[in-house]
């Protein structure tokens, strides 16, 4: 009698704690994809903000990948600063990858100005991702972990 009671007490330890070791592991899971999501987002808006101070400036510095693509923002603008800040960035990991980017000019531009600066910024934001090691791929084909990447940049008078 002893060690049938031993037995069910076994058992309901050994459920319990598969209960408590799949809890774990869905919280952690839920965690890991919110971690890279966010990991994702602080690299994406850093990148941003060295954008805006780059071509702030004025002034072609950095004559290198990915600042050519900067060079040619400023050359563009007539080397006049687009006071340029970032307004939000939004990424979505799901089976493919949103990363979506509105920058603010304190500037007036027309829409194939702000289209034209647009194009810079993607393609200064896509190359510097990808050499930060952040993205894999090629400029015009992003991924993130075997997920396809769709990058937009849109400029917005503010």
């Amino acid at each position: 009698m002893r060690s049938a009671k031993r037995g069910q007490t076994s058992l309901e330890y050994l459920l319990l704690m598969t209960v408590i070791l799949l809890s774990v592991s869905a919280i952690a899971a839920s965690y890991a994809k919110t971690s890279s999501s966010m990991s994702l987002t602080a690299v994406v808006r850093e990148t941003g903000s060295i954008a805006c101070s780059y071509v702030n400036t004025g002034v072609v510095k950095n004559s290198s990948q990915p600042y050519s693509y900067l060079n040619d923002a400023i050359t563009y603008l007539g080397y006049r600063s687009p006071l340029l800040k970032v307004e939000s960035i939004n990424v979505t990991v799901g089976s493919s990858v949103d990363i979506n980017m509105t920058f603010l000019t304190g500037i007036t531009l027309n829409s194939t100005a702000r289209e034209k600066l647009g194009s810079y910024v993607r393609s200064f934001v896509a190359e510097y991702l990808l050499d930060s090691k952040a993205l894999s791929g090629s400029i015009s084909n992003l991924t993130y972990r075997g997920k396809p990447v769709k990058l937009e940049v849109r400029i917005v008078e503010g």
